[in-house]
């Protein structure tokens, strides 16, 4: 299994094979990573036995598995098409063209949701290194209202996370999100902004049926895990920040949960998250048993 390792810290990520490690930075320190197949003499980061997960696959891990299998579908059907015209069989020039064509299109959309998938796992890494904190993630919000790629319950406050793999240089005008190109601004089709507003706002609806909510406020922050990224005029209204200044915002959240508003939430999120990430000896021994 190859492995980004960061050059500061000995911080460790599972990757795929061939992986650029230029494309990102170590969520602990901001600091540069390299390609390694093993991790040799380098770090392993948390120890697994501190931590317990449980749940299976997120939603981004199925659907790239599922443009997996489409792509590897579409491929077969490709060369099949193409070995029947090299024998002869010119009708198959019509399936050899309209798979070409799904092959493009499918590529695009699984390159698209592995990007994302690779930063959520980047996160997911730094979440792991939280004390005192319970991780939910990719929370699936009943009569579809929507999913969250991070949800963090700590006694600093309640955390949603939005993960964006972009590089490049962003403006944020209000709620709109434009990126930079030869010098000009272009409104941005994906908008993180009113993604991370939208998610809290659905999230405190949903909780709102089942807890009091009004002394719990939802902490916005949209996490950017791409190293060649540049955010222009930063909105007051979330956070936007890198992986390795998670720890921090969650510090400093706007508002306190005891000990039964945790407990509380954590027993509704777990319902409805692919993952439950928190460290046993860090909670009260009857929660866990």
């Amino acid at each position: 299994m190859p492995y980004f390792i960061c050059e500061d810290c000995d911080m460790s990520y599972e990757v795929d094979s061939g992986e650029d490690p230029s494309l990102y930075m170590c969520s602990q320190c901001d600091g540069h990573l390299i390609y390694d197949e093993k991790l040799a003499e380098y770090g392993r980061g948390p120890e697994a036995s501190e931590i317990t997960k449980i749940g299976s696959f997120t939603f981004t891990e199925k659907m790239v598995s599922r443009y997996n299998f489409i792509m590897y579908i579409a491929a077969a059907i490709f060369l099949l098409s193409a070995l029947a015209l090299y024998f002869g069989y010119y009708l198959a020039i019509l399936p050899l063209v309209a798979f070409s064509g799904v092959i493009v299109s499918i590529s695009s959309r699984r390159r698209s949701w592995k990007k994302g998938d690779k930063g959520e796992k980047i996160v997911a890494w730094c979440l792991d290194e939280l004390p005192k904190c319970i991780i939910f993630n990719d929370v699936n919000l009943p009569q579809g209202r929507g999913n969250i790629d991070h949800v963090i319950v700590s006694p600093n406050g309640l955390f949603v996370l939005e993960t964006k793999n972009y590089k490049g240089r962003f403006a944020v005008k209000g709620d709109e999100w434009f990126y930079r190109k030869d010098k000009r601004l272009i409104k941005s089709k994906s908008n993180p902004g009113k993604q991370i507003k939208r998610n809290a706002l659905s999230l405190k609806k949903f909780l709102d049926h089942s807890m009091d909510m009004d002394k719990v406020w939802i902490n916005s922050l949209v996490v950017m895990v791409n190293g060649h990224v540049d955010i222009i005029d930063p909105t007051p209204h979330y956070n936007i920040i890198r992986p390795s200044q998670i720890e921090r915002a969650v510090k400093i959240g706007k508002s306190k949960l005891d000990l039964d508003t945790i407990y509380s939430l954590a027993c509704i999120l777990q319902d409805y998250s692919s993952e439950m990430v928190y460290r046993a000896g860090d909670w009260p021994e009857e929660w866990t048993q």
